[in-house]
């Protein structure tokens, strides 16, 4: 298990790609649940886990494996959708535990926004690596140049932005 664990950190530096995983629908839901759990974990490790933040996580993950079967049907790749979505989701979660370290060193340096850039500047860092991963690994399903990848990864990422500022705008007038 360690060495599937260990691929998702290779595929982060783009030296494999979801092909190397195995087509598994059991690996799938594992890797689903680690997501959503490092996810709740980063939520909660940040302070921002209440019930509109647990919602948005879950619709967000249903977005993401919704775009990402999309594109592959249409191009006509659905049969690598279990090894894509198990890489993109496995490199999130790998990516969900990274920030939580990040998020409680923010947390750490609240009393002066000065010494707390640094480590909000490694979570934007983290952020552009994660497109650039989602990037990589569409570029590689897809058979197509990371560019293509790249592109098609860009709308998905401004869609979630506005879904979050959404539910954000829902739940501040609603609470």
């Amino acid at each position: 298990m360690w060495r599937l664990a260990a691929a998702f950190v290779e595929i982060a530096l783009h030296r494999r790609g979801p092909e190397s995983l195995p087509a598994s629908r059991l690996f799938f839901r594992i890797v689903l649940a680690a997501y959503l759990l490092a996810g709740f974990a980063l939520l909660s490790g940040s302070g921002t886990l209440n019930g509109t933040a647990a919602v948005l996580f879950v619709v967000n993950c249903g977005l993401y494996l919704g775009y990402v079967w999309l594109i592959l049907e249409v191009v006509k790749f659905r049969s690598r959708f279990l090894q894509t979505a198990t890489a993109l989701l496995g490199v999130d979660t790998f990516f969900n535990l990274v920030g939580i370290p990040l998020w409680a060193w923010t947390a750490a340096l609240q009393a002066s926004e000065i010494e707390a850039t640094f480590p909000a500047l490694l979570t934007v860092a983290l952020f552009v690596w994660s497109i650039d991963v989602a990037g990589f690994v569409l570029a590689r399903a897809l058979e197509r140049p990371y560019m293509t990848g790249l592109l098609i990864v860009l709308p998905y990422v401004m869609v979630s932005i506005f879904v979050q500022n959404a539910f954000s705008a829902a739940a501040s007038v609603s609470g």
